[in-house]
């Protein structure tokens, strides 16, 4: 899985990942939250929703694409792995 786009911040971002072992392109919209557990000093990404098409070399534009539930799963953890937590951590103390 590769995503584009995503800092943390992104409600919208483009990524690819194998579907049926083939690589596919992929445009989301992500609802999401954060939760932070202040005894561990701990940010956990916590992805609410996702919509999500799929490119369709079929019909050359994107289309619906339904996640399965370890899609999104995987698609949660690799939106935590690519945040930039030091920024977040910024932005949160400046905007308290």
């Amino acid at each position: 899985m590769k995503i584009n786009g995503f800092t943390g911040f992104e409600r919208e971002f483009e990524f690819c990942m194998k579907v049926d072992g083939k690589w596919q392109e992929f445009k989301c919209t992500a609802d999401f939250h954060v939760k932070y557990e202040a005894p561990a000093d701990n940010f956990e990404m916590i992805l609410d929703t996702a919509k999500v098409d799929m490119w369709s070399d079929k019909y050359e534009e994107y289309v619906s694409y339904s996640l399965s539930p370890e899609e999104f799963t995987n698609l949660n953890m690799w939106m935590q792995d690519l945040t930039h937590w030091d920024e977040y951590y910024e932005y949160m103390n400046y905007n308290d």
